[in-house]
């Protein structure tokens, strides 16, 4: 279950795992996680990506690209 929640961490923003990747790998090492855990640390990352400001023009730029090859 670790290596999902290390894979689940790896969502979160560059700057977020530059800042906090090293506190949060030592947090997995004194915990057993689970699902919870595992849904937690997930949901926190989509959270991030989307509320992350670049994410909203990203998505006006795929959803213009769409809508323009769209027939």
């Amino acid at each position: 279950m670790r290596r999902a929640i290390q894979l689940a961490a790896n969502l979160y923003p560059q700057g977020w795992r530059e800042r906090y990747g090293e506190e949060f790998d030592a947090l997995l090492e004194d915990v057993k996680p689970g699902w919870k855990q595992f849904t937690d640390v997930l949901r926190g990352a989509l959270k991030m990506q989307m509320t992350n400001a670049t994410i909203y023009w990203k998505l006006a730029g795929a959803l213009a690209i769409a809508g323009r090859l769209w027939p």
